[in-house]
């Protein structure tokens, strides 16, 4: 995959590429403005149920591939396609974090081997801007 041309095909990627994983990760793909891929990144790797992310480590490396944007994926080995609490965490935390440093986080996808889903396109996306972080 070179091109974000939707979020089936990112989705159906990851699916085959990460999906089938024992223990759970974190992947970042960096992309260019028109949402070519610079860089597919493990991040961290975690046991069977949990991994920790540091967005120190996920915003080096974005900066470093001069990424205008990303995409998180992470996978859960259970299968189990829900959000858990630190799953909630992560994402308001990158998306705080991807507001104050100009690098655009278009999605955050939960996967597994029997499939995918993504916060964007569900109700657990709230977008958070740089004017909302200073307004609060």
């Amino acid at each position: 995959m070179r091109k974000m041309q939707s979020v089936e095909t990112v989705g159906n990627y990851a699916v085959e590429r990460y999906g089938y994983r024992p223990q759970e990760e974190c992947w970042i793909l960096a992309v260019d403005t028109q949402l070519n891929l610079l860089d597919e990144q493990l991040i961290a790797r975690g046991t069977l149920n949990q991994v920790a992310i540091h967005p120190r480590d996920v915003f080096r490396h974005l900066i470093a591939v001069n990424a205008y944007g990303f995409m998180m994926i992470h996978n859960h080995p259970s299968g189990n396609l829900s959000a858990s609490n630190g799953d909630q965490l992560v994402l308001q935390q990158y998306q705080c974090c991807s507001a104050l440093m100009l690098i655009n986080f278009f999605d955050f996808l939960i996967v597994s081997k029997q499939g995918y889903r993504s916060y964007r396109h569900s109700n657990l996306w709230h977008e958070i801007t740089l004017q909302s972080l200073l307004d609060a």
